[in-house]
């Protein structure tokens, strides 16, 4: 048996902008389905389809206000890229076993930005940003579980395009 934990990780909003210590707090976003109800003449009970997927939302949790974030934050008319990377260590009854990097990778708008809460003798609170989600990668070690896009119609799980028949029985390659 053996069990993977990821104790920390580092922010990058469009590539450079490094935000060691800024960041308390990444919410990654669900996946989830959107479904629909089947049912008719002769079933004994309606069963659920998969027709697509719900928004996809990640969440920033912020110690501060950053001058550098800022523009990103509060421009709702711009994607921004962001990077998320994270140590991936695996541990067994003999220790630890092995580490890789754990990376998403997503393109995202800022749909929400909250500007915390200020008190007096206190740090600022509260500020949690939401990013919906255009496009996103779920990256471990060399291994892409998890590619995204939205616009493209694009969802692959381990390499496999789950919408590719779709599209090309949409006419849309």
């Amino acid at each position: 048996m053996s069990i993977n934990t990821i104790s920390n990780a580092n922010v990058y909003l469009d590539g450079t902008g490094d935000l060691i210590g800024k960041v308390e707090r990444v919410t990654l976003p669900d996946i989830e389905p959107t479904m629909e109800a089947m049912a008719g003449l002769g079933m004994v009970s309606e069963f659920d389809v998969p027709t697509g997927l719900k928004k996809m939302v990640i969440k920033l949790a912020w110690k501060s206000f950053y001058p550098d974030a800022l523009k990103h934050r509060l421009d709702f008319h711009k994607t921004t890229a962001i990077q998320i990377r994270g140590n991936l260590e695996t541990y067994d009854q003999t220790g630890r076993v092995s580490e890789e990097p754990a990376v998403v990778l997503a393109s995202v708008q800022f749909s929400k930005t909250t500007l915390g809460a200020i008190e007096r003798a206190k740090p600022i609170g509260s500020m949690e940003d939401e990013m919906q989600v255009y496009r996103l990668e779920l990256k471990i070690g060399s291994t892409t579980h998890l590619k995204y896009d939205l616009f493209s119609n694009v969802y692959e799980v381990n390499g496999v395009d789950k919408f590719a028949q779709m599209r090309s029985n949409q006419g849309r390659a």
